[in-house]
């Protein structure tokens, strides 16, 4: 294909399983990273859109994580992305290389000093 060309595309009309996969997991890094991994949080609203919602539990807070089924190598990736202001709430998209290797970050947080990139 040519460099302007369309690899993979998603309107995400609906959530379509052999595109991608919802993480179901517990995340225990820094204090921002304090969070469990539901795939009930992760859903195409069929108007073009995913949501990946953050639920709080009374103490708990449960999030929402999907990924690509496939592999891409170098090219234009985008995204459009509403973060909520809510505090302490972190929006991201990840380029990720595979196990082992490198990836590139895009991570926004509401903090007390205002928006983090």
């Amino acid at each position: 294909q040519g460099p302007h060309e369309t690899w993979f595309d998603d309107e995400f009309e609906c959530f379509e399983g052999r595109r991608w996969v919802k993480s179901d997991s517990d995340v225990n890094g820094s204090p921002l990273e304090l969070t469990t991994l539901k795939p009930k949080n992760a859903y195409a609203a069929g108007d073009g859109s995913l949501h990946l919602r953050a639920d709080h539990n009374g103490g708990s807070y449960s999030g929402a994580e999907v990924f690509s089924t496939a592999m891409f190598g170098e090219g234009v990736f985008a995204a459009n992305m509403k973060c909520p202001a809510v505090m302490g709430v972190r929006c991201t998209f990840f380029l990720f290389e595979g196990p082992g290797a490198g990836e590139v970050d895009f991570e926004i947080t509401l903090l007390a000093s205002g928006w983090q990139v």
